[in-house]
């Protein structure tokens, strides 16, 4: 969320790969899809439906709590990825060039999994529902208000978010002004989620702060980058530490990206924790999203000071994770939790049918990956090749490419 842009085409290195990115987006992507399937199960009532019906409601793994409670943390860790590859990739690229990349690496992947989201939810309601048609196109196309056909698409719709930026800052060739904008949508997030802090220790019970607090953890302050914004500054900083260098100024505005993301991330995990009446602390996915953050910052460091990175054994891993990450991502909260219902009810234990299902959408993904995605991807691409062409012969389409 999610970022899952793999930073290289497998079988390629070039200099903007770093290894260390894929395994981190991968281990994100895992610690979602454990999060849903050994925490989130246990309150299924809030899942959409076809998911509703395809979980057990009495399937719950506290001995798992511990460990999987925290794995929505993967989110905020694919903001902070998204950050830092798509500064790299859309540096010096013509708008149409970067609208060409970003849809061929969301919609093949995108479209499929939505579909199949569909075909499941339809089998499971054992009706027609012209409703769900309605869920699907809005998928299809990423509209910006939910709900759509799968619950986890609204990470996508924050990168896109994120992307239209990206894509106004290229049109306007203001590129090397990257750094202005994202000093300024730090310090709005960092002052707003200070505030929402505050106000949770000091007017816990106040109306207006109540008010103020269910806005920071909305949906719209998601979209608008009010409350996600600082995890695409980290990135952002990151990719300029490895092409400029650092400075006093860069580092004030890293360090209050950090501040207020951190801010967030226990606020939210302060919140699940009193809704799931949980016994656990706010700090742990704080240390996981920071261990994230750690290991991106290592791998561009490394990467700057061998220039190779990694071993291309390990590069080669890397990318095949970075591959599956994303049609991961995308099969597990519906089809995933049908394949995770049918094995429950078929007489599997709770534990065999966890990891069961967790094994058949990774392999799932990777298949979808390596074998259907490229032959998707080389179609559409040629089809928006064919559109562009025939729409610049007709249009003064020069800014754009």
């Amino acid at each position: 969320m999610a970022t899952f842009e793999p930073n290289s085409a497998l079988g390629r290195t070039p200099d903007n790969y770093f290894a260390g990115v894929d395994f981190v987006r991968f281990f994100a992507s895992f610690m979602v899809v454990f999060f849903h399937f050994a925490f989130y199960s246990g309150i299924a009532e809030e899942y959409p439906i076809g998911m509703r019906a395809a979980m057990n409601y009495n399937v719950v793994y506290p001995n798992l709590v511990p460990y999987s409670w925290w794995g929505s943390v993967g989110v905020p860790i694919f903001f902070v990825i998204s950050g830092f590859v798509i500064s790299i990739s859309a540096e010096k690229q013509f708008p149409m060039h970067f609208i060409r990349s970003r849809l061929l690496r969301l919609a093949p992947t995108l479209w499929f999994f939505a579909s199949l989201s569909l075909i499941v939810t339809i089998i499971y309601i054992s009706q027609f529902d012209a409703n769900l048609f309605l869920l699907w196109a809005k998928s299809l196309i990423l509209f910006p208000k939910g709900p759509w056909i799968d619950g986890v698409y609204w990470t996508l719709v924050v990168e896109i978010s994120f992307y239209s930026l990206i894509l106004l800052v290229i049109y306007f060739d203001k590129y090397d002004k990257l750094e202005v904008y994202a000093t300024i949508i730090c310090f709005i997030s960092l002052i707003l989620v200070s505030i929402n802090g505050i106000g949770r220790l000091l007017a816990a019970d106040n109306y207006a702060y109540n008010v103020f607090h269910e806005f920071m953890g909305s949906y719209k302050s998601r979209i608008t980058l009010l409350s996600t914004g600082s995890y695409f500054v980290v990135g952002v900083l990151f990719y300029l530490f490895y092409q400029k260098g650092y400075a006093i100024k860069r580092l004030v505005v890293f360090i209050a990206a950090v501040v207020a993301s951190e801010i967030g991330i226990y606020i939210e995990a302060s919140d699940l924790i009193l809704k799931s009446r949980l016994s656990a602390s706010p700090v742990i996915p704080c240390l996981v999203w920071s261990g994230a953050v750690i290991t991106i910052a290592v791998t561009a460091a490394w990467k700057k000071i061998s220039r190779r990175g990694f071993h291309w054994r390990v590069r080669t891993v890397a990318r095949k994770l970075g591959l599956v990450t994303y049609p991961l991502y995308l099969i597990h909260f519906v089809f995933g939790a049908w394949i995770f219902g049918i094995l429950l009810r078929g007489g599997m234990g709770r534990f065999g049918a966890l990891a069961a299902a967790i094994v058949i959408c990774i392999a799932s993904s990777y298949f979808f990956a390596f074998y259907l995605e490229p032959w998707i991807r080389r179609k559409l691409g040629a089809l928006f090749d064919r559109f562009v062409a025939a729409a610049s012969r007709s249009l003064a389409f020069s800014r754009f490419t």
